[in-house]
């Protein structure tokens, strides 16, 4: 059967004739070789084509592709930039990689363009090989200018780096020398603050960083983060911020809060040992369900040591764990000894100091500690013999495991809540079946998870589920304690409901001295004059003041407060607002608005109207807000807007905007009554659009006089704005006021200023006008008395009802 093709002439560079035989949508199948004879015509097109297929070793389909990208007329300069590269060793395929990304190198003369680039690399350094690496990783090298390019870009990384070794050594992790921003990016930097050997260690580690465009964002927030650019941390840090992307960050976060830890301790870990966000999720679950489970630690002893996140589980924690406990066993090992020594030490220090000094069990040590460490090595492969008993026991498990979880049989649940360590087990076994699988059936006469589990349950009333998640952050080996924390809390009025609600949150408080760590902070508040009852209702409140140091945290905050409200009855009563005394910014927001020019008065004010103010983490980006749109930090309108736009969200803040601006403000107007009086940001749209529309449809003025009065937001609509409003019409319709008069004093004042002056300085109206006046406000209060809230239609028929009266009188 005969099958037709279309068909392709190219001249190849040998002079002969190639016809291209193809189908729909592909490219050759086979080709067909003729003499080239006179007749034929050149095309530059098909002989581009078959040079890169008969020369560069590309693919028809990748031919005919970069053809698109460059013309050859004769094989003189390709041939030449081919030689010259393979004289300094690329191979065929490195040659093809080049190629096909930067195939403008065949119509160079590389002896322009590519020797003093390599010259230059080789004068500082560089082997032949290592040029050949480069430039296969990264081939837009040679298309950068030698001047204008790559050799200020590398002086500024030598600077940083201080030898041609350590530039050339970076260049090949990372070839930056062909990118933009290097230069400005290491500038920013050390404008920054950042020191030139954080600099180096992050041109050591991740060269590409410099070639990002928005570091100056990473830069700002380590700031906010409280990093010294000048500290090793801070690379770690910086490294950690950019290699992680947000989602990831986020999931990293969010599995260290499944194990207790707040976010507070999240940004003191990551300020202690930035290193512990470039962890794996998986292993942070590993290593804190090993260290909880297995060990009987508190999650929250990994706050203090985060290196512990960093050690390899199998071949370092889990053997040398085996070896403590044993000695802890043999009461070998004082109580008191640091948890985390044995796992820091260098294995040199560790066989010597828990293995080989201890001649008695040095043997038995060190045989324990070597047949962890080769179960460690053999898990990496499961072994071939005992393979299928091995995947029936996993099969048992996983059954085992699904059957806890879904257990409605008495007997289950209560074996799944009672003995958690059961469970962790089982899914050991199931992770790491073969280290797991020698400890699985090993039993101990005492399971403090079990006891932690069952004194929650029945000593503080949790529940099964809540008791078995709370005990990942707390281990309890003896009820001592713990009964003597709810005896202190019981004698001091608080219930069981109270108690229960504390340890929710802030469970630690179990294993602490009562008497040493919340005594002292109750008698501090009583000696400022706050009554028992008050103290219980700020500790169920926020129970997290009991966490805070008295010396260091509580007693400074307080009398730092006090200078400005200048008396402990007023600094409690901010206290009891709201509980700034657990927050770690009040002290520095303060300072900074002093130094600002906000004054002592100011301050006060907003200490007795919105305390948490000062507990904002974004108060100076709201300070530097609010003096781009013009306002006086001296002024008092400073302080009110300062409220307005941090106790607003943003979403709130823009749908007030939307309001303003679908009764016609613009902008410039909602800033300009904004500047005016920062409250009319604080009324809710519902309010901004019942006082627009009695003002627009009910009185029939323009909703822009509110602009220049927006004081007129603030008041009430039905006890003020809607009865002054009634006597302001009967003045107009009487010919007794102007129609330009100012709008916002008849509603700013005070009620016995506005009687006086538009109600009884008219004394041939004047009874007229208090009954109509008093008439309104009894309306208002019958009103208010009806319904707690009115809804929008009969809000609209008591302002006709109200206008209709003012018309009609």
């Amino acid at each position: 059967m005969l099958k037709f093709f279309s068909t392709t002439a190219l001249v190849s560079s040998n002079g002969n004739i190639k016809l291209l035989l193809t189908k729909p949508f592909s490219i050759s199948l086979f080709s067909l070789n003729f003499k080239f004879c006179s007749t034929s015509t050149f095309d530059p097109h098909a002989f581009t084509v078959s040079y890169l297929i008969d020369t560069c070793g590309f693919s028809p389909e990748t031919a005919s592709n970069v053809s698109q990208k460059i013309t050859l007329t004769n094989t003189q300069k390709p041939d030449s930039v081919l030689d010259f590269f393979r004289t300094f060793g690329f191979s065929n395929s490195q040659l093809r990689d080049i190629l096909r990304r930067e195939i403008g190198l065949l119509s160079c003369d590389p002896k322009k363009v590519v020797l003093p680039k390599f010259q230059f690399l080789l004068s500082k350094g560089a082997s032949n090989s290592d040029i050949v690496r480069i430039v296969t990783a990264s081939p837009r090298l040679l298309k950068r200018s030698l001047e204008n390019h790559i050799i200020p870009a590398y002086e500024s990384a030598r600077e940083i780096l201080q030898s041609d070794k350590q530039t050339i050594a970076s260049v090949k992790r990372f070839c930056y020398l062909c990118q933009d921003g290097v230069e400005s990016n290491i500038k920013l930097m050390l404008d920054n603050g950042v020191s030139h050997s954080n600099i180096a260690r992050l041109f050591n580690w991740w060269p590409s960083i410099f070639c990002s465009s928005d570091l100056l964002i990473t830069i700002e927030e380590l700031k906010e983060l409280g990093f010294n650019s000048t500290t090793s941390a801070y690379s770690s840090a910086f490294l950690a911020k950019r290699t992680v992307t947000k989602d990831k960050w986020a999931e990293k976060v969010e599995t260290f809060k499944k194990w207790g830890w707040s976010d507070e301790q999240i940004i003191r870990t990551f300020r202690k040992q930035p290193f512990i966000m470039l962890v794996s999720r998986h292993k942070v679950n590993a290593i804190m369900s090993f260290w909880v489970y297995h060990l009987g630690f508190d999650s929250l002893d990994i706050v203090k040591c985060p290196a512990i996140l960093q050690l390899s589980l199998e071949k370092r924690i889990i053997p040398r764990a085996s070896v403590v406990q044993f000695l802890a066993s043999k009461g070998l090992r004082r109580k008191g000894a640091s948890k985390y020594t044995p796992y820091l030490l260098s294995e040199k220090l560790f066989r010597n100091k828990f293995v080989k000094g201890f001649e008695e069990h040095s043997s038995y040590l060190l045989k324990l500690y070597e047949e962890k460490i080769s179960v460690a090595d053999s898990s990496q492969e499961r072994p071939s013999a005992g393979v299928n008993h091995l995947d029936q026991i996993l099969s048992v498990v996983s059954m085992l495991i699904r059957k806890l979880h879904s257990a409605t049989h008495k007997p289950l649940k209560a074996m799944l809540f009672t003995k958690p360590s059961l469970l962790f087990k089982l899914q050991q076994l199931q992770r790491y079946p073969s280290i797991s699988f020698f400890n699985f059936f090993c039993t101990s006469t005492f399971d403090p998870q079990s006891f932690t589990v069952s004194y929650l349950i029945n000593n503080c009333g949790f529940s099964p589920q809540t008791a078995l998640k709370a005990s990942q952050k707390i281990t309890l080996h003896n009820s001592q304690k713990p009964d003597s924390v709810l005896h202190f809390l019981k004698t001091h009025g608080y219930s069981n409901s109270q108690i229960h609600d504390i340890l929710r949150r802030e469970l630690w408080i179990l294993s602490c001295d009562p008497n040493k760590v919340i005594l002292p902070k109750f008698q501090f508040f009583l000696s400022k004059g706050v009554s028992s009852s008050e103290i219980a209702h700020m500790v169920i409140v926020s129970p997290r003041i009991l966490r805070r140091s008295l010396q260091t945290h509580i007693i400074p905050t307080f009398e730092f407060v006090r200078t400005f409200l200048e008396s402990d009855k007023q600094t409690i009563a901010c206290m009891n607002r709201f509980r700034f005394v657990c927050s770690d910014r009040v002290i520095n927001n303060v300072k900074m608005l002093i130094d600002g020019g906000m004054s002592k008065s100011k301050i006060a004010m907003l200490f007795r109207i919105w305390p948490r103010i000062y507990c904002s983490s974004t108060l100076m980006k709201t300070v530097e807000e609010l003096k781009q749109l013009g306002f006086n930090t001296s002024t008092a309108s400073f302080g009110v807007a300062l409220l307005a736009k941090i106790s607003v969200t943003k979403t709130k803040w823009a749908e007030k905007v939307e309001t303003f601006k679908k009764w016609g403000w613009s902008d410039q107007h909602i800033i300009y009554a904004f500047k005016k009086q920062p409250f009319c940001m604080l009324s809710s749209t519902h309010k901004i659009n019942a006082v627009m529309s009695f003002w627009v449809d009910s009185l029939g003025w323009d909703s822009l006089d509110l602009v220049s009065a927006p004081v007129v937001i603030q008041c009430s609509l039905e006890k003020r704005v809607i009865p002054r409003a009634a006597v302001l019409q009967f003045l107009v319709s009487k010919g007794l006021r102007k129609k330009d008069a100012a709008l916002s004093e008849p509603f700013s004042i005070p009620e016995k200023l506005f009687l006086k002056k538009f109600v009884t300085c008219f004394k041939d109206d004047s009874s007229h006008l208090l009954k109509l006046y008093e008439e309104k406000m009894n309306l208002a209060n019958n009103m208010e008395k009806s319904s707690s809230s009115l809804q929008i239609h009969n809000l609209n028929l008591y302002l006709i009802t109200m206008i209709g009266s003012v018309q009609l009188a």
